[in-house]
């Protein structure tokens, strides 16, 4: 749904969210980069022999804490539920270190049994990432709205085990932004089982505007990189238009905050 006008965001009306060493919200951690699940346009390789030991898990967990103020530890990878110790980084991360544990994964290895263990380890909450970009058994060539049906069913999963915060990612491609206003209904629809929706606006490397470095070498794009250009998504989407997607259907949607340390002072 196409929206018929633009009310333009105005950062003086909106937070402006911190995005410093010293002041993240959370940290980032990944036990492995094994993953289970193929996702169109993800930034990382599945890499099968990429399992960290606990000592190098604990390690990363040194650095976090004495250098950030930060509040939860997000573990992702890979998939952070084919990573063996899994349930022990969750009680490292909570008991050891006193911060919240917070899964990010597809859910396809989840058990009603392993979301028990990982609560009594001392999970805070599991962040889905569920879309049609994926390419999951029994779920493919389903389309945003359809998802909601498996969305639901992990949802009601991890609530049977008591209290734990739940939110679902969805990365955003042009040609799926028109379903976000209905996706925001759905969780408005089961608040009390879903706590967050996540919309990531994909967006492509732009590889014909600029050079990749890394650590001051050139990088390849086409042969080093897994995120880059998509053929059905050469045009990147920014929050403007996701905004104005979900007015057409809420005229008084409002955002409250963005992410700044862009160059671009007008950037979101």
């Amino acid at each position: 749904m196409q929206p018929t006008t633009t009310t333009p965001l105005d950062p003086r009306e909106l937070f402006r969210l911190p995005w410093t060493l010293n002041d993240n919200v959370l940290a980032w951690l990944e036990p492995t980069k094994r993953c289970n699940l193929y996702c169109q346009g993800c930034y990382s390789r599945n890499d099968p022999k990429s399992d960290k030991t606990l000592e190098q898990v604990r390690s990363d967990l040194d650095v976090f804490t004495a250098n950030r103020n930060v509040d939860s530890i997000s573990i992702a990878g890979g998939d952070p539920l084919v990573y063996p110790d899994i349930v022990e980084v969750v009680r490292m991360i909570r008991h050891d270190y006193d911060k919240k544990p917070v899964l990010n994964t597809n859910g396809l290895a989840l058990t009603p049994q392993l979301v028990r263990d990982l609560k009594k380890a001392g999970l805070y909450g599991i962040t889905f990432h569920v879309d049609s970009s994926q390419v999951r058994p029994h779920w493919k060539n389903k389309d945003e709205l359809e998802l909601c049906v498996l969305r639901e069913q992990l949802a009601n999963m991890v609530a049977e085990v008591g209290v734990l915060s739940v939110a679902f990612n969805s990365t955003i491609f042009r040609h799926t932004m028109k379903y976000v206003p209905d996706l925001v209904k759905w969780a408005q629809k089961n608040i009390e089982i879903v706590h967050g929706m996540v919309f990531i606006l994909y967006r492509t490397l732009r590889t014909e505007e600029y050079d990749f470095f890394a650590q001051g070498v050139q990088v390849e794009v086409e042969s080093e990189l897994v995120y880059k250009d998509m053929d059905e998504n050469p045009d990147p989407l920014v929050a403007q238009e996701i905004v104005d997607v979900i007015r057409g259907v809420d005229s008084n949607y409002q955002p409250c905050a963005y992410l700044g340390g862009t160059r671009d002072p007008h950037s979101f």
